[in-house]
């Protein structure tokens, strides 16, 4: 799982890239890089709570570094509702 974890999130910052090469105002093309920022955080996240969990035979690391996660991507997705309201016709 730490593999595939590792893969998807050096996958995600080549999308990354790609997206900022085009930087649309979309609201649709910052929607989809908060997606991939927050898909690369998790997966960087998933790598080393696995690596911590082997190393101290606890699931704490796993349980602080999820709680972590959840709150970037709560504000990912603030961020993203808040830029679709900016950008709804009026």
């Amino acid at each position: 799982m730490m593999g595939m974890a590792a893969a998807n999130a050096f996958l995600s910052i080549y999308c990354i890239r790609l997206l900022k090469q085009h930087r649309g105002q979309d609201v649709n093309f910052k929607a989809s890089a908060i997606f991939t920022n927050n898909d690369s955080i998790v997966n960087g996240a998933i790598v080393v709570s696995g690596a911590l969990v082997m190393w101290t035979k606890s699931n704490i690391p796993d349980l602080l570094l999820g709680t972590v996660v959840s709150f970037i991507a709560a504000k990912g997705g603030y961020e993203i509702l808040s830029e679709a309201k900016e950008a709804r016709p009026k």
